[in-house]
């Protein structure tokens, strides 16, 4: 008795097609990913509040640099980190240093987040933002994914 597979040579390429589904090279995913990411961004960026006047940062008692208005909400977007080992991730925050202009560069992020920015006229608005988004946006972020992949997944397995 001999026993005969029909079909195996198809199944096995429709196996091979859904096992690249996600790996660290695939365009679909990356721009899926990237889609979600810049979402996300533009939810964080209508959270913040932007001080009406320009900051002043002192270091002992002189002006050491002045940070224009709206710099901290131009610098929050989706970016990759630099030779990370999966092209597809996408970070959300303040880009900081030689990657963008003064206009743009984020480095007081921290400073912000954490409460100690003494501005002015008030208290900081922006203090816990970020980690609230995080918190609060982090599955819409997920439930975003799943359904775009959803949408790819189908095409893959034809």
């Amino acid at each position: 008795m001999e026993i005969q597979l029909v079909g195996l040579q198809e199944l096995q390429k429709k196996m091979l097609k859904a096992a690249t589904f996600c790996n660290k090279t695939d365009a679909k995913i990356k721009g899926i990913h990237r889609r979600v990411a810049r979402a996300s961004a533009r939810r964080l960026k209508r959270k913040i509040s932007q001080y009406d006047k320009d900051i002043l940062v002192y270091a002992n008692g002189v002006v050491r640099e002045t940070v224009q208005k709206g710099t901290y909400k131009r610098s929050i977007t989706a970016w990759q980190p630099r030779g990370h080992k999966d092209n597809h991730v996408f970070f959300i925050g303040s880009r900081t240093g030689s990657k963008v202009n003064d206009r743009k560069d984020g480095w007081f992020q921290f400073i912000v987040e954490q409460g100690e920015q003494h501005i002015q006229g008030g208290p900081n608005r922006n203090k816990g933002v970020l980690m609230n988004h995080v918190r609060s946006d982090g599955p819409k972020v997920i439930a975003q994914t799943i359904a775009l992949y959803k949408q790819e997944f189908p095409k893959r397995i034809k």
